[in-house]
């Protein structure tokens, strides 16, 4: 709820005490929607992770299913913008024309060593349109893929790809240590 800096830097604490507790350097993180602005460039957070996963990422913002846009017709964004800063202030920095989304962004989003896996949806409602969930600028370390691509009939949106049994096991095998092409037999995961 709060800027997405201090979040940043709250998650860099809560890692740093694992980090610390386990004897280790290097962790992987798994997130969700605005997890995937946490642990962007810029020396925010998470400078001990290795590898980055995450399930609808707001990586470049979104127009909420056109609500900015019909907002700003109406008159009624910059009003909206005050009192949402107000309890949620994280909100209006992921609309995709944010300043906070352009700065986080000049220089690229990817960290060198670091491996990403960037999981969306086609029907994602949240971050519209869902292509702006994925990193712009691609290496052999990052990863762009949408749960359709393993199991064209998925039609989870935004908040239950978090909890898809399939999503689960896409980004579990992209952290395994020898990660192996699997197929998958997407059907099954609706059965649990």
């Amino acid at each position: 709820m709060a800027k997405i800096k201090v979040s940043a830097g709250q998650l860099d604490v809560f890692i740093n005490k694992g980090l610390a507790a386990a004897g280790t350097t290097q962790v992987d993180i798994m997130g969700h929607s605005q997890a995937g602005l946490v642990n962007e460039k810029d020396g925010w957070s998470c400078q001990g992770s290795q590898d980055w996963g995450v399930g609808a990422p707001a990586t470049h913002g979104t127009s909420v299913s056109g609500i900015v846009e019909l907002g700003r017709s109406l008159n009624l964004y910059d009003p909206a913008t005050k009192v949402l800063n107000e309890f949620y202030a994280s909100c209006m920095q992921m609309v995709y024309d944010s300043t906070f989304l352009k700065d986080l962004s000049k220089d690229g989003n990817t960290s060198p060593g670091v491996k990403y896996f960037y999981l969306a949806t086609k029907y994602d409602e949240v971050v519209t349109p869902y292509t702006r969930s994925f990193l712009r600028h691609t290496n052999a370390n990052v990863t762009n893929a949408v749960i359709q691509d393993y199991c064209e009939k998925d039609i989870t949106e935004h908040v239950l790809l978090f909890v898809n049994p399939l999503a689960f096991n896409i980004l579990e095998n992209f952290f395994s240590p020898s990660p192996k092409p699997q197929e998958f037999d997407c059907l099954t995961f609706f059965d649990k």
